[in-house]
């Protein structure tokens, strides 16, 4: 299968609204799911890929180096597009990959929000980070079913959410470890829980007096 009919193929029904949420990824995802493809990964395998990379992220910034951090954290991000890709593009789909996907969303999110606070932050702070945070992540999922057009996207909105979401969150955590500000670390586990509380909200307004 030539380029060009791969991405014909693995094109997601929702493919305007997936690449405005991530409207910096989706210009590498189509060439590395191709280059997965070629290679011979199956979905799953790419998937497993896309674990090890969200983990090996936290476990670079437990080991001080945030710039890594960061890297992986971006191409897992890129990964977890591919692997949707070549399932449709072959049309292997398991019964299990919708589970297993978000099992390892959990892992990766979970390990990424505490792995910065081991001794900076205390146990109640830290339920209360993860707690907002699964909050947020779990209604968006789970609960908003309509997707915004085309019409409604800015990407100076979707930046801006990011920079209060986990995005923002794993940024200054590695910037913050890079310039050796850990005594503010308190800080941001307190200003992320507020702010994965409020995005929270926000969207439950938005069903309730829709």
């Amino acid at each position: 299968m030539l380029y060009n009919e791969f991405l014909t193929a693995s094109t997601r029904e929702d493919v305007k609204a997936n690449d405005h949420i991530h409207y910096f990824s989706k210009y590498f995802a189509p060439r590395l799911a191709y280059t997965a493809y070629k290679i011979g990964l199956t979905p799953n395998q790419v998937t497993f890929i896309f674990l090890f990379l969200g983990i090996g992220s936290g476990v670079a910034l437990s080991s001080s180096l945030p710039f890594i951090c960061y890297i992986l954290w971006r191409l897992h991000i890129i990964v977890d597009m591919a692997d949707g890709s070549v399932a449709r593009a072959t049309k292997v789909f398991s019964p299990n990959a919708v589970g297993f996907d978000r099992c390892n969303h959990v892992i990766i999110n979970t390990t990424i929000l505490l792995v910065p606070l081991t001794g900076y932050v205390d146990l109640i702070a830290a339920n209360g980070l993860v707690v907002s945070f699964y909050l947020y992540y779990f209604f968006s999922r789970n609960f908003v079913t309509k997707t915004p057009g085309v019409h409604s996207f800015s990407v100076t909105a979707n930046f801006a959410k990011d920079i209060v979401g986990l995005e923002g969150y794993i940024a200054l955590m590695c910037t913050f470890a890079h310039l050796g500000l850990n005594d503010y670390i308190p800080f941001l586990v307190h200003f992320y829980s507020a702010a994965f509380a409020g995005l929270f909200l926000v969207k439950l307004f938005r069903i309730v007096y829709k």
